[in-house]
């Protein structure tokens, strides 16, 4: 569960990381959460309850982008993550995250994907019983801010996508009418 307590508007899958498995969520109050889904721990259970309850593990928070340690209140309705210029056998070191926000702003934001390794835990939380991985630290910051287009209207939904080069058909196109000019240019020198 995400620290403080806000509402959740978009989850999906980071592409683009090889065989890590890491979820990222867009938040009310300005932030994405990145969760690693291939650690959970279980929460310790109290002996005292009489009524059984069960226990649903936890992902381990990896870290956050946005809100207000970067100066972000606002909710974050959707998000894209693109992956530029990577194949599966060659990972991408980089990410580049899409938001859009209610406040009408879509935001670009740079993110090394090395940011989002889980760092060691340290003695102390592993001892505490109670720790559950999301809420026994605190989200390392990550990312940057590259730019923002402020759009005056309410941003619900976003989409978002890296472009590799010209479609076929216009790239035919492009080279027929290159070829077209390059021969009426020739006719009109032999004219003369």
């Amino acid at each position: 569960m995400p620290a403080p307590l806000t509402k959740l508007h978009q989850i999906r899958y980071v592409p683009g990381l090889g065989s890590l498995h890491i979820l990222a969520l867009s938040t009310e109050d300005g932030r994405i959460l990145f969760y690693n889904t291939q650690i959970v721990t279980t929460p310790a259970t109290n002996s005292t309850e009489t009524t059984k309850t069960v226990d649903i593990p936890a992902c381990t928070l990896l870290a956050q982008l946005g809100g207000g340690a970067a100066g972000i209140a606002g909710r974050i309705k959707d998000f894209e993550t693109l992956v530029p210029f990577s194949t599966e056998s060659s990972p991408s070191s980089s990410l580049i995250i899409v938001t859009g926000s209610s406040d009408g702003a879509v935001r670009l934001w740079e993110l090394s994907s090395e940011e989002l390794h889980e760092e060691e835990r340290t003695e102390s939380e592993d001892a505490d019983p109670k720790s559950n991985g999301s809420a026994a630290k605190a989200a390392k910051q990550v990312g940057q801010l590259v730019g923002t287009c402020e759009t005056g209207n309410r941003i619900t939904c976003l989409k978002a996508f890296v472009m590799i080069g010209m479609p076929e058909d216009v790239r035919d196109e492009a080279e027929l009418e290159a070829e077209g000019s390059e021969n009426d240019t020739s006719s009109s020198n032999d004219s003369e």
